[in-house]
């Protein structure tokens, strides 16, 4: 039998994957049918992380469920079904990331270089910067199956990620993981710096520049540095910390955070009203027009 913190673990993961899931449905939900918050075209990237959350969650659920089923028995162990639960949760993550790490540099810029902001963001459509994340979801599954070689072939007293793809991508994958989280970070120090170290020594409020867009920059960032990069930190580097010790630790504090960030975006945009601040532009019509 599994050691009860392991249960409890991943219990947390499966319930807090699911409250995120139907949060950030409810977002969209409120946002596009209600009318709750107006709908900005130049919010398309973080629409588009909105919808990406709920599948990501969506799947990190299943993935949570599946695991807690094995530790009940093995009569629900079946073939490489781990890998296919597995597989869209870590393209869905690398999205995410990805997403997160754009918005904030988007906000980063706006921040240094406004005037230049102002003058050119309206001229990257918002299709050049989709295309460009599925671009690199095509490489990553190249770097899986071609680089890597890897064949689908899980064995079956696999429960967790480690085991159900090769060494080869699983060590892309931290290498991926930790790289996003240092841009993101640094990133966000530049954006809190520029906003409140800089405004603050001017003498300008803040409260007149933070919009709503910058703030769930903020928010993402803080999130994905505070409950992605420190579980991470302690499984690479503790040696008794780890999957078999403690369980999913990682999906834990991972979907803790989305839960705490997306009650926080949902007061920010359904229940709290204030002039938003555009973001990626959909066209290539300036903003003036």
């Amino acid at each position: 039998m599994p050691a009860a913190s392991v249960i409890v673990v991943a219990s947390i993961a499966f319930l807090s994957a699911q409250t995120s899931c139907f949060l950030n449905f409810f977002l969209l939900y409120s946002i596009f049918f209600k009318k709750k918050s107006p709908i900005k075209p130049d919010w398309s990237l973080i629409y588009f992380r909105f919808g990406a959350d709920s599948v990501y969650t969506l799947f990190i659920a299943l993935n949570m469920l599946y695991y807690l089923l094995l530790q009940i028995s093995s009569v629900f162990n079946f073939k490489n079904f781990i890998f296919y639960l597995l597989w869209p949760s870590l393209t869905l993550g690398t999205i995410r990331a990805t997403v997160v790490f754009l918005i904030t540099l988007d906000r980063v810029i706006a921040a240094y270089i406004p005037v230049f902001y102002h003058n050119y963001r309206s001229r990257i459509p918002i299709i050049v910067v989709f295309t460009t994340i599925i671009c690199y979801i095509v490489f990553e599954q190249y770097v899986l199956f071609g680089f890597c070689g890897y064949e689908i072939d899980v064995p079956l007293t696999c429960d967790n990620l480690r085991c159900a793809i090769s060494q080869c991508y699983y060590e892309y994958w931290l290498w991926y993981e930790q790289i996003m989280y240092v841009l993101i970070g640094i990133l966000t120090i530049s954006l809190v710096f520029r906003l409140f170290v800089w405004n603050y020594c001017n003498g300008v409020s803040t409260s007149h520049v933070v919009t709503r867009a910058t703030r769930i920059a903020l928010l993402e960032s803080v999130m994905i540095c505070t409950f992605d990069a420190f579980p991470s930190f302690l499984l690479a580097h503790i040696p008794s910390v780890n999957f078999q010790s403690v369980g999913p630790i990682s999906a834990a504090s991972k979907n803790t955070g989305f839960v705490i960030e997306a009650i926080i975006i949902c007061r920010l945009l359904i229940f709290k009203k204030e002039s938003v601040q555009p973001m990626w532009s959909t066209s290539r019509i300036s903003p003036s027009s």
